[in-house]
């Protein structure tokens, strides 16, 4: 049975990706796009993170999905909430897939908060935070927890300790240290036929 694995860089671009490549700077993105699939996707418009995002699964513009930015109005009022999973309109090709009984995993999506069921596992990313119920199913947290500690979504650079830039590429390094021991417990120890 065939696997699909989908990346997600945001706002990676090849100019900056194919140099260091093609120094052997990055040799598991160069082994991936030697073995698999890659190419230049154009973005939304605005060119913004909450919209692409959205865009990017479901196929339908930022006007269509009813998500523009990270932030969204409630109740035709001008008073701004953080953009959720229940904001979204339409349907991803997760969920399609997951209705056609295929097993899917949706790991660190942006806003994708609250987690929802699937055929498969759901873990929310940018736009929640570690403290909430950040998967489906609810169980997984705690497992990734076993597996590396704490739960975290990403380092907060705005905090002003990390004016320390030393301070901020250490903790940086510790957290992806951390993150890339999730994504191998999830990819060598859940079912999944897509994995995004």
């Amino acid at each position: 049975m065939y696997k699909l694995l989908i990346i997600g860089l945001d706002g990676a671009t090849w100019d900056v990706l194919m140099p260091l490549i093609k120094d052997k700077k990055l040799p598991t993105l160069e082994k991936l796009v030697k073995n698999g699939s890659y190419g230049v996707l154009e973005s939304t418009i605005p060119p913004v993170t909450g919209g692409a995002w959205l865009s990017l699964v479901t196929g339908k513009t930022p006007g269509k999905t009813g998500v523009i930015d990270f932030l969204n109005r409630k109740d035709g009022s001008y008073k701004l909430y953080p953009t959720s999973s229940t904001n979204f309109k339409g349907h991803s090709f997760w969920d399609y897939l997951s209705k056609a009984n295929k097993k899917v995993g949706i790991f660190n999506y942006p806003m994708l908060f609250p987690p929802y069921k699937v055929n498969g596992f759901m873990i929310s990313g940018l736009g929640s935070s570690p403290d909430d119920d950040i998967s489906y199913p609810l169980s997984l947290k705690e497992e990734l927890e076993q597996v590396s500690g704490k739960y975290e979504i990403y380092v907060n650079y705005h905090n002003k300790k990390y004016d320390d830039l030393d301070l901020f590429i250490f903790e940086l390094n510790k957290f992806l240290d951390k993150f890339e021991k999730w994504v191998y417990h999830i990819v060598k120890n859940k079912e999944w036929n897509v994995l995004f």
